[in-house]
């Protein structure tokens, strides 16, 4: 069995989140960070190197994301990665 120091690096372990619905349901935090913000897909694009195609669907509640790439959306919205964006088995009662 192996032990802890046997194990690669963790760093180069990439961790996945989804996103999470905002208070009252029906819509995605990011939708609502989007809104507030006044910004939309393209200029999240431009602004977090993440692709417009998945900020709609992440935007959407579809699909899960690097935790990395998820920094740069919160990043280009002015707000904590952790407001918008769970691992998935935090969200397990979590439902759009």
């Amino acid at each position: 069995m192996p032990i802890l120091e046997d194990l690669p690096d963790l760093p180069d372990v990439k961790v996945y989140v989804r996103a999470r619905t905002a208070p009252g349901g029906g819509e995605t935090a990011l939708a609502v960070a989007m809104r507030d913000a006044n910004k939309g897909v393209w200029k999240i694009e431009k602004e977090s190197g993440v692709s417009h195609q998945t900020v709609q669907n992440l935007r959407n509640g579809k699909g899960g994301i690097e935790q990395r790439k998820a920094a740069a959306i919160a990043d280009a919205l002015g707000v904590p990665t952790g407001d918008l964006f769970a691992h998935a088995a935090d969200l397990a009662g979590d439902v759009l």
